[in-house]
């Protein structure tokens, strides 16, 4: 039995390592990446003129932040074509050009007549943290908290 117990320990903390593990490799996967909002879709109905569109016109936003078509791997639209333009991610060349975005967005903003928006990519586990941190703000705000 004393066996068994051992046993039953040493795989609990195998799957606790095994969870930290897998959420750190989340985050990596997720750090070359930013989510841009908003950003106008081609009218092509080929899909290989629709991409072309966007790997020259994500430059063009994104070049007040010294980005250039080289700096970015790959751009995706996420999700099915609506009414309105698809979220879009970028994967980026490394984490710092990704970092860079992010601390210069509001040039892009700034150079951009559309309503643009620029996020992280964030994991699943990420957004679920930060929606419960909203919410808890949303609760205290509600109660009258001050000074938060």
């Amino acid at each position: 039995m004393r066996k068994l117990n051992s046993i039953d320990n040493k795989y609990d903390i195998l799957l606790a390592k095994f969870d930290a593990l897998s959420a750190q490799n989340s985050v990596l996967r997720t750090e070359l990446n930013e989510i841009l909002l908003n950003v106008n879709e081609s009218t092509q109905h080929n899909l290989d003129e629709r991409i072309a569109h966007d790997t020259e016109k994500f430059p063009e936003i994104l070049m007040p932040t010294g980005i250039t078509k080289d700096d970015i791997v790959k751009v995706i639209r996420i999700g099915e074509k609506g009414s309105k333009p698809r979220p879009t991610k970028i994967i980026l060349s490394s984490a710092d050009l990704s970092r860079k975005i992010l601390r210069d967005k509001k040039a892009v903003l700034g150079a951009s007549d559309s309503k643009i928006s620029i996020f992280e990519d964030r994991t699943e586990m990420q957004r679920s943290q930060y929606n419960r941190v909203r919410e808890q703000l949303e609760v205290r705000k509600n109660s009258g908290e001050k000074n938060l």
